[in-house]
């Protein structure tokens, strides 16, 4: 399958994801809290323990959210994730150095996935 109709797969699956999204929860608020659960589940996709696609989904579908409707969130929280987002965004250029990601708690590897 081509990347252009890869392209259009993922992007109906995002539209249909925000709807179902904003149903389930209408406000905007925590989203960015919610963005970093998100990441955080499509990091450990990357290990074997999820859908990758579906998780990625998912993140885009938030940020698309923060995007287009804010978020509401005390700011120390907004600090605390900002300072996690940074941890897990090197755990995760990790994996990109090396083409092997290893979650050091439990030993897994995956090599290669692309």
């Amino acid at each position: 399958m081509s990347i252009e109709r890869n392209t259009e797969l993922a992007l109906d699956s995002l539209a249909k994801e925000i709807k179902r999204a904003r149903a389930k929860f209408p406000g905007n608020a925590m989203l960015l809290e919610a963005l970093g659960e998100e990441v955080g589940e499509l990091a450990r996709a990357f290990t074997g323990d999820g859908h990758v696609q579906a998780e990625a989904i998912q993140v885009a579908c938030v940020a698309i959210r923060i995007a287009t409707e804010g978020t509401t969130m005390p700011r120390p929280s907004v600090l605390a994730l900002a300072r996690e987002l940074e941890a897990l965004a090197r755990e995760v250029m990790k994996f990109e150095e090396s083409n092997a990601y290893v979650v050091p708690k439990q030993l897994i590897v995956v090599e290669n996935f692309r």
